[in-house]
């Protein structure tokens, strides 16, 4: 290599001899880039809280084996006995 080369220069030169149509361009690509990047990130950090608040719902459900009388013909609905009232 020769001692008098310098790559930022070479580059430099190279950038302002481009036409101003691929200059564009890669600006637009550039910035495009970085806003999908940040879109992206920002969707992922939204779903991963959406989940953490689902999982934090989910912990206050009654364990699956939780037994309750069922309605045999509609397996879903459980039977809940309510506290009798005093009536005075």
């Amino acid at each position: 290599m020769a001692d008098g080369y310098n790559f930022a220069a070479d580059l430099l030169t190279t950038w302002r001899s481009t036409a101003d149509w691929v200059k564009a361009v890669a600006l637009v690509t550039f910035a495009a880039t970085g806003i999908a990047v940040v879109t992206l990130t920002l969707k992922y950090r939204l779903a991963k809280a959406h989940l953490a608040r689902e999982s934090e719902l989910l912990s206050f459900l009654p364990p699956a084996d939780f037994s309750e009388p069922r309605i045999p013909h509609a397996p879903g609905i459980r039977l809940v006995s309510r506290p009798a009232r005093d009536e005075a």
